[in-house]
Order: structure tokens, then sequence, then C-alpha cells
């Protein structure tokens, strides 16, 4: 098998927003954290570690190490967990949205001060929705599930990367803190996140195969024949690619995936299975018959 993987916990520290757009002055968060997300913080802390603290003025540095994570590492989308125990159950966003809300999200008010008049700013009063690192009715700890694929011969320290990750935005502000709780290796015949979704062996990228009416678990590439039923939204990330002309500073180049189905969208055919393959920053496609 070239692919080995490694079903990966981590507590949440600090709260975490992942940006899924804006509606008024509120910026919303994603119940999840996405594949591109942990494709950025990885490469990110890689990148660092790889420069050992040096001043990093080249992003061509980044995409270096943003390609190679590409090459020897895949993932599953990350959903929060409760624990009970040695046992993590995983509260589904879609399964009960509104009880969903209620115990993970929350949002924090803030604006930019006009200081000559000692006031806020006009038109600058924002509000950004967060995932807790406790849940808001009983105050249990929040944590994190998801699935990493590394590829045999791989040569990145990515676990020892895990130890210091942040995710999302705020960072500034110490949100997006994550600490492993667990790292193990997966065996073959192991189902991810317990929805009987099977690893399949691969050499080219990792593959799942999903049962008859299951739920996508990631953003998934939307064909001209629908084969899921759910909600459509375009797949976007900001990036820093200072080699263009114009939007060159950090974050300012917006790149497109693919329009996609968004994850907890349900698979409506009755064949026995489906084939997925995990492409870069988690998306899946169906894999041709």
């Amino acid at each position: 098998m070239a692919w080995q993987m490694y079903k990966v916990i981590l507590r949440l520290c600090s709260p975490l927003h992942i940006g899924c757009g804006k509606i008024g002055n509120l910026q919303r968060t994603y119940p999840y954290v996405t594949g591109r997300v942990m494709w950025g913080a990885l490469t990110m802390r890689l990148t660092r570690d790889k420069c050992k603290g040096n001043e990093i003025n080249d992003s061509s540095i980044y995409q270096e190490v943003g390609e190679q994570v590409h090459r020897e590492l895949a993932f599953t989308y990350f959903y929060p967990v409760l624990s009970s125990g040695n046992h993590y159950q995983i509260e589904w966003p879609w399964k009960d949205q509104r009880a969903f809300r209620y115990r993970f999200l929350s949002s924090y008010a803030g604006t930019a001060l006009d200081y000559p008049q000692q006031s806020a700013a006009r038109g600058m009063l924002r509000e950004t929705e967060f995932i807790s690192p406790y849940t808001l009715d009983e105050g249990k700890r929040v944590f994190l599930q998801g699935y990493i694929f590394e590829k045999k011969g791989c040569t990145l320290s990515w676990q020892e990367a895990v130890k210091r990750l942040q995710f999302g935005g705020e960072r500034s502000y110490g949100w997006g803190k994550v600490k492993p709780v667990a790292i193990n290796p997966c065996r073959e015949d192991d189902k991810l996140f317990d929805k009987g979704i099977k690893f399949l062996k691969s050499d080219e990228r990792p593959r799942v195969c999903l049962p008859a009416k299951a739920r996508l678990l990631a953003h998934t590439v939307a064909a001209e024949n629908p084969f899921a039923d759910g909600p459509i939204e375009p797949l976007a990330g900001r990036e820093w690619r200072p080699n263009q002309k114009g939007n060159a500073y950090v974050g300012q180049h917006i790149a497109f995936n693919e329009i996609c189905f968004a994850p907890g969208s349900v698979l409506v055919n009755n064949d026995n299975h489906y084939d997925f393959r995990i492409d870069p920053f988690g998306v899946w496609r169906l894999s041709e018959k």
C-alpha cells in the first residue's frame, strides 16, 4: 500500500474561525476544518521549521513546501468531537443544525478605532463567528477528529509539525490553537469516522469507498450528472503570489478550485458503492469506473 492512514485527534485550545463568507457585518465560520486550512497550516509550520526561525521574504519557499505537502500527504476534513473517557463522539453539523449551533458556535464583536475622535471608526463594526473550545451548554472540552494520509517514502516531519499548528483566521489574537491528543496509524480494514467508509489501496492518490445513501464528508467536485443531493458552492481560497503584477501581496490572490457539493450532501443513487479520490486540499472527486 502506497499510503498509510493515521487517525488524528486534536484538542481545540482557543476559538476557531474557518471563514466561509460574510453576511452583513458577520464573518461566518465553517463548522469544520477544511483540507485547504489543514494544508495551509502544515505548509506554514513546515516552512518555518525548514528555515529555522529566519525571516521568510520569498513566497517561493512556501510554494515549494506546499507542493511537497500535496505530493506526500492528503487529508480528510476535521470535525468537532466530544470525549467520554477514551471514546470520542463526532458531532455532525448537519444532524441537527440548530442544536449544533447552540452548542458549538458563538461570535465576537469588535471594531477599528478612530483615535483622534476616541471612538469607533464609522462602518468598521464586525462580528466574527467561531467554534468554541468548550461547548456553550455544558462546558465540555471540544476536540477535532480527522485523518491524514502519508505516502510511502514521505520525508516531511508532519507529526512534529502537528504539535504546533494554528488554524484559520484571527491567529494574531491567539485563535485557532490546537494540540494533538492522538496520532494513531490505522489498520487496512479500519473505517473512516466509523461511518462504513473504506480506505482503498492506491499508488497515485488515496481513495475512499462510500456505501449508497451515505453523506459526503468533504467538498466534492460536482459532475455533469448529479450523484448527490445537497448545496453546491464554489471552493476558493486566498494565496500569496508575489510574482503576479497585480494582487501580489499576502492573501490578495484568489485561487479558485472547483464547484463542489458541500459536506453533508447525500448520495442519491442506489449503487452498491461510490469510489472517490482525495485530491489536493482534501477535495473529493468521483473516480471513473
